[in-house]
């Protein structure tokens, strides 16, 4: 084997790094509240979690900086492979932007010139935003080292990558490396590697050839069918979060639409509604809900578009759900989105752990402070925050055919 391992590893202090998946699709499960007893729950809520929160943020915030002093360490260790003239792979992830971070360093500072080839457009973004020159992994003929994160590692420094299934592009770049090196952290440091599920990315073009060959080996591969299966088990609800996130633009935006058509289908198959995800991606994202918005309802959670937009959603029989996003100071388009639609189509969330509301920003989020959200909608709405908390209630109700408990 050509490419050279090399693994740069480093200790946690004994703290376990925890990964949190962004789920494709949500169960939810909710009951309907007097709004004298939601706002009384809240307030004990809030009194009641106001020390946890304290002592969680304050550790929380110690072992980030724990992890993160680490991690910046094994980026600036990495960063002294790349020398002046050489073509680099840059991966992705939380210790390869310090790596990267290090390199602009290097270039501002010590006019270390190279050329960068990345697995994303984060990290693509990222390394010009320090000037550094990134070009198409087609321009160039090698790449002399590439540099990258891993999932498992054993003893032996065998290791293994692909949990994130972002296989497709680390695989392109990885094979025309002549060094590829691995920075890695205690956890991921495993007796035996392959514990852990190993998915395979399947590009759409040809994907019923890698199907059949799976099929005739044995396996069994995970479609729609499968999570079909899981939605008519009788406890789920709606299907979501689906849609397009085109902020780091990680996936191919054609690969995104693709998924995001076929996970639309199956809601029409099943018969349930869908909760959209959808980050800069407008156009492209209102291209497929018009598409299927008069065999499937849905509902844009942390709407973000404008008002002519959300005029459109209401017009298609859609709903808009708002955040805390409704409190802070550069909160001009939801505001004028909340303005411009009725409130029948309103919903109220947290999107918790993220986006507390004012005076709370910057904390984690709980549905304590839910009714800051929905004392924002009643200034604009002229009503009282018992009647948005209300209407905003029976919306949700309504929307995820949820049972009042009174003969329904």
């Amino acid at each position: 084997m050509k490419n050279t391992l090399k693994v740069i590893n480093y200790v946690l202090l004994g703290l376990a790094l925890v990964a949190v998946g962004f789920g494709v699709f949500a169960f939810f499960q909710y009951r309907a509240v007097p709004i004298a007893e939601y706002e009384s729950s809240a307030a004990d809520l809030r009194a009641q979690t106001q020390l946890v929160d304290e002592s969680t943020d304050k550790l929380s915030e110690d072992m980030k900086a724990q992890q993160d002093a680490l991690k910046k360490a094994a980026g600036i260790e990495a960063a002294k492979l790349i020398q002046n003239g050489m073509i680099a792979g840059l991966g992705t992830g939380s210790t390869v932007r310090f790596l990267v971070d290090e390199l602009g360093r290097r270039v501002k500072e010590e006019g270390l010139e190279f050329t960068g080839v990345t697995t994303s457009r984060r990290t693509q973004e990222q390394a010009e935003g320090y000037g550094i020159k990134i070009v198409n992994i087609d321009d160039v003929d090698h790449i002399d080292v590439t540099i990258d994160g891993a999932d498992e590692v054993d003893k032996n420094f065998n290791g293994i990558k692909g949990g994130g299934a972002a296989l497709l592009w680390e695989k392109i770049v990885a094979t025309n490396s002549n060094k590829i090196v691995w920075i890695v952290d205690e956890s991921k440091v495993v007796d035996t590697i392959g514990k852990f599920p190993l998915p395979v990315e399947v590009i759409p073009f040809g994907a019923g050839q890698v199907v059949k060959k799976f099929e005739a080996k044995g396996y069994k591969p995970e479609d729609l069918q499968t999570l079909a299966d899981w939605y008519t088990s009788g406890q789920a609800v709606a299907i979501g979060e689906i849609g397009l996130d085109y902020h780091y633009d990680d996936v191919p935006r054609n690969i995104q639409q693709h998924w995001f058509d076929r996970q639309m289908d199956l809601a029409d198959r099943l018969g349930k509604p869908v909760v959209i995800h959808e980050r800069e991606a407008h156009g492209d994202g209102m291209e497929i809900v018009r598409k299927w918005a008069d065999k499937v309802p849905g509902v844009f959670h942390c709407f973000s578009g404008s008002a002519e937009m959300a005029q459109e959603l209401v017009r298609l029989g859609w709903y808009l759900s708002f955040t805390g996003v409704v409190t802070f100071k550069n909160a001009q388009r939801a505001l004028e989105a909340i303005a411009a639609v009725p409130m029948e189509r309103i919903m109220i969330e947290t999107d918790c752990p993220y986006l507390a509301p004012v005076p709370y920003r910057g904390k984690r989020n709980h549905s304590g402070y839910v009714p800051k959200v929905a004392e924002k909608i009643a200034e604009i709405k002229g009503l009282s925050t018992e009647e948005v908390a209300a209407i905003t209630m029976e919306n949700g109700r309504r929307f995820f055919r949820i049972p009042t408990g009174k003969g329904e």
